[in-house]
Parts: structure tokens; C-alpha cells; sequence
């Protein structure tokens, strides 16, 4: 790994303690670009349908950029015994907390954190399985923003309409 790198053991050592903490960090780098990206485009849309689709859109742009060495990483970040997995946890807490702000700047209400974690969950899921150890397809990345920005409408429509099966509240 050291030679494949162009540094000395030393000057490795000094960075990190061994291959588990170069595979830690180079899932934290990843994963403050993701959460970037989603603020940004949350930030940059005009139109409140826009920043309802803006954080499904930038995280699939991202997926679809992201090459083996991402799929790599996010598959053992799902594993709980893995090095990786609090830091995935902090990770969509806050694409949780992101959307949210951005629902709540669309539409005024939210919906149970509970919503959030199982439509990035099912995003990450449906990447996984689609992108058969390689970057997400632009054909399967169409496909799945045809998925989810109807279900994450519908349920949004659904929560507006008896917002107590979604206990929603202000963000």
C-alpha cells in the first residue's frame, strides 16, 4: 500500500495508524462532498418542488459520479461492526436534518425524521444494488429519480392531507 501510494512507511505512519484508518478517511472525505453537494443544491433551487427533489437529485449525481472505490466504501459503512458504520450514522443523520430544512422551506411542515432516514435508506439501498461494483449507470440513475420523486410527492401529499399519520411538526 505504501509503495503503491509514492510515500515512505514513515511519512505514512505519521498520517495514520494502519489500512483501517486510510479507508476511515477516505469515507469522511467522501461523505462531507456528499453532504456539500445536497446543501448546495437544496440552497441553489429556486421553486419549493425544486428543494423537495434537490437533495434525491444531488445524492444520485454523486452516486452516479462515484466510482468502484465508492461503492466499496458504502458497503462496508452498512455493516455495523465496521470502523465505518458511526460515522454513516452521523452521515444521514444529517441528509436527514438537510432535508427536513428543505421541506420546511417548500412547504412550511415536515414529517417525522422517521420519513427521511427510510427514503435515504432506500436510496442507498436501491444504489447498492444497482450499481453491480461500479458507478450508477445514468440509465438506472434516471430510473430511480422516476422512483423516488413520486413516492417522496406522494408522501409529502399524503402527510399534507392527514398529517397525523406522519406526526408532523415544524422543523
Amino acid at each position: 500500500m505504501v509503495k503503491g501510494a509514492g510515500v515512505s512507511r514513515r511519512t505514512f505512519y505519521q498520517y495514520f495508524r494502519d489500512k483501517d484508518d486510510v479507508v476511515l478517511s477516505l469515507y469522511q472525505l467522501n461523505t462531507a462532498n456528499l453532504a456539500k453537494e445536497i446543501e448546495a443544491a437544496v440552497r441553489g433551487a429556486g421553486s419549493p418542488a425544486a428543494r423537495l427533489r434537490a437533495p434525491v437529485d444531488a445524492y444520485l449525481d454523486f452516486q452516479q459520479r462515484g466510482g468502484r472505490l465508492l461503492g466499496v466504501l458504502q458497503s462496508e459503512a452498512m455493516d455495523p461492526e465496521s470502523r465505518l458504520w458511526p460515522h454513516r450514522e452521523q452521515v444521514m443523520a444529517s441528509l436527514v436534518m438537510l432535508t427536513r430544512r428543505a421541506v420546511a422551506s417548500a412547504s412550511g411542515p415536515t414529517l417525522d425524521p422517521l420519513v427521511y432516514w427510510t427514503l435515504f435508506l432506500g436510496l442507498e439501498n436501491a444504489v447498492l444494488h444497482l450499481r453491480h461494483g461500479g458507478p450508477l449507470a445514468p440509465d438506472d440513475r434516471a430510473r430511480m429519480a422516476q422512483v423516488f420523486h413520486p413516492m417522496f410527492a406522494a408522501i409529502m401529499a399524503s402527510a399534507m392531507a392527514a398529517p397525523e399519520r406522519f406526526a408532523v411538526d415544524k422543523a
